[in-house]
């Protein structure tokens, strides 16, 4: 993790911390401790101790701890080794480390008119079929004393 958060417009939970309810930062939040309900802000930081149990909705979000419900991440979601994440996530893109236990459905929002539409991602297109290996293709043998 980063360096604590410090400045205006930020809140760093601390280890032992537990908060329930709306949670709404417009700058940087920093979780050790614990928050039940929703939480919106610009950045979200989840340490291993740290979990949010609720909607959360931010530009960015680095987890190294626990999450669950839904999260909808605008800009950049990077979930770490020691990370669990239970329920729905929306993000734009995403890193997943080895190690990271994801429980739930990934959907990737697509780009709209204002850039944060939540439209999941296409189905890829279907593999081309492969040529039946029962039916080998012969070439044709032109006969050069035959005149037609």
């Amino acid at each position: 993790m980063n360096k604590p958060a410090s400045g205006k417009e930020c809140l760093v939970v601390g280890e032992g911390v537990e908060i329930t309810g709306k949670v709404d930062v417009p700058g940087s939040l920093e979780v050790h401790g614990k928050i039940i309900g929703e939480v919106r802000a610009g950045k979200i930081e989840i340490g291993p101790t740290g979990r949010i149990e609720g909607r959360m909705v931010a530009e960015e979000l680095e987890l190294h701890g626990y999450a669950s419900d839904f999260l909808s991440v605008s800009r950049r979601l990077a979930v770490r080794s020691t990370a669990t994440v239970v329920g729905t996530i929306s993000y734009r893109n995403i890193e997943i480390e080895s190690g990271a236990s994801i429980r739930g459905k990934l959907e990737q929002q697509g780009v709209g008119g204002d850039g944060a539409s939540t439209q999941p991602a296409p189905e890829p297109a279907p593999a081309p079929e492969a040529p039946q290996a029962d039916a080998p293709e012969t070439p044709e043998v032109i006969d050069p004393e035959d005149k037609q």
